[in-house]
């Protein structure tokens, strides 16, 4: 019984393998997500690595989907982060003070136009959308 059972295993995945939509893909599971690339402003001396950067469902910045610490250089830290497909909203700090909240002398930057109003990411099912922001 013991040596039939791994040939019956054997036998089932390879069966697996013959089925549609069963093939494993060569460039792995399509990831749906924000890429974001900070860099502080020219003039500024403001270390960018390990700064927070987090995803909310809305413009108010309200509604936390997810975080993650961007890693890097003090001139340019990337991370990314999964979602869902739909639209969001990016902000980025760093705590200066280690206080776990953003107070007075930490940075707060937010993905936004020329006119400061916050620009949303519209991010597609199997898609990876990449911003910069400083």
């Amino acid at each position: 019984m013991r040596k039939a059972l791994p040939l019956l295993i054997t036998g089932a995945l390879v069966m697996l393998a013959w089925l549609p939509g069963c093939k494993k893909s060569s460039s792995g599971p399509e990831i749906t997500g924000i890429v974001v690339t900070l860099k502080p402003q020219a003039g500024t001396n403001i270390d960018v690595n390990n700064a927070r950067v987090q995803i909310y469902s809305d413009a108010n910045f309200q509604n936390l989907v997810t975080e993650k610490a961007a890693l890097g250089n003090a001139t340019q830290a990337t991370c990314t982060l999964q979602v869902a497909p739909g639209t969001y909203y990016v902000a980025a700090w760093k705590d200066m003070d280690n206080s776990g909240s953003v107070t007075a002398g930490d940075f707060w930057g937010e993905h936004a136009n020329d006119l400061g109003q916050p620009l949303g990411v519209t991010v597609a099912s199997g898609q990876l959308k990449a911003i910069t922001f400083t």
